[in-house]
């Protein structure tokens, strides 16, 4: 048994970057292996089973630092695993939102529970930068981000909350230092100048980070469709990015967006207008009603792909930090589309 075990961590940092990675022990009562692409599937994969258990690993294994950006944090199960890590001396830096917006799957009452458990334990948290917010009170911390140790990092386009972690629909991707050095350093300097509330420029052209130029990057990702774009959003009432989305159309290619009705409660959803000005044009729109579809995702021509925290709308494409990332791999794309198409199948026609 130790020598088939052995062989199959040969082969894993063999494959190299991602793949290499065999995260272990979950706690003490579990294990999780990564999958080998890093594209995770929230709130479970077929094959890797829970999310949850997939983070809780990570953490686990840290054994220097823990950078994180999380929008809420109150799963739990993570502040737990958090907790454990401080134990052993892993130093941890959080940035969370101060403010954060209720949506429907919200399960806790107190939304700020496990970023206070944390700051009792003496690990400092922070929210948004003060440079976004002068000008922009209602700017916000949105982005999902994790960095483990000199390592890894993790971009994510949901909460760590139970509703996030047991119901809703997100993704995140894994990015290895080995495997692409240069987003892991942009990465780790956008957490490093938001901490410190220093200037930060972004270069790299695989990352989509806000506030800045995030519609101008989305509508150019629009453009080099020559078939079709799949879509996940949580809300969608952009007027340059429906226009753009309208007119992509026209020209024939196959848009599909895949959302759920009246995300944030009450009884005007503000996408309606806008989804059916996306059917007018020739696009389709599906509504899911069986699942909160929180994911922010784009697929051009099944070919690329970004995961990331943007919503399409003003405030989220304007004013708050986001941050995305784009990948041309062949695997995390397969994937990507697999769990588009049985969500795209549970939801209806609208």
């Amino acid at each position: 048994m130790q020598r088939i075990l052995l062989i199959v961590i040969i082969f894993l940092l063999v494959m190299g970057g991602v793949s290499a990675k065999f995260w272990m022990g979950a706690g003490k009562k579990q294990g999780a292996l990564l999958p080998p692409d890093g594209f995770i599937v929230v709130p479970e994969d077929e094959t890797y089973g829970p999310a949850r258990n997939l983070f809780v690993a990570m953490l686990d294994k840290a054994k220097h630092t823990i950078d994180l950006s999380m929008y809420q944090l109150k799963d739990q199960g993570m502040i737990d695993t958090l907790v454990r890590a401080h134990q052993r001396g892993v130093r941890i830096r959080i940035v969370s939102e101060k403010h954060p917006y209720k949506h429907l799957y919200n399960k806790e009452k107190n939304l700020h529970g496990g970023v206070e458990q944390l700051e009792k334990l003496g690990i400092p948290v922070k929210g948004l930068a003060p440079r976004f917010s002068k000008g922009n009170p209602q700017a916000q911390a949105h982005h999902k981000i994790l960095i483990v140790d000199d390592d890894c990092v993790v971009v994510m386009s949901g909460n760590w909350d139970v509703s996030t972690l047991t119901a809703t629909r997100d993704f995140a991707l894994i990015i290895n230092k080995d495997k692409d050095p240069l987003v892991f350093q942009e990465i780790k300097q956008l957490f490093e100048s938001d901490w410190h509330n220093k200037s930060f420029e972004p270069k790299n052209e695989s990352l989509i980070i806000g506030p800045g130029h995030q519609r101008d990057q989305f509508i150019k990702l629009f453009s080099k469709a020559k078939k079709s774009i799949e879509i996940y959003q949580q809300s969608y009432n952009d007027e340059k990015i429906a226009q753009a989305l309208e007119d992509i159309c026209r020209r024939g290619v196959d848009v599909k967006l895949l959302m759920m009705p009246f995300p944030f409660g009450g009884q005007k959803d503000g996408n309606a207008g806008f989804q059916d000005r996306l059917i007018k044009a020739g696009g389709k729109v599906h509504l899911v009603t069986t699942r909160y579809i929180h994911a922010k995702v784009v697929i051009i021509d099944g070919k690329m792909a970004y995961i990331g925290s943007c919503n399409f709308y003003p405030p989220s494409l304007d004013i708050n930090r986001e941050v995305g990332v784009l990948t041309e791999n062949a695997s995390v794309i397969n994937r990507l589309r697999d769990v588009f198409k049985k969500d795209w199948a549970l939801g209806k026609p609208k």
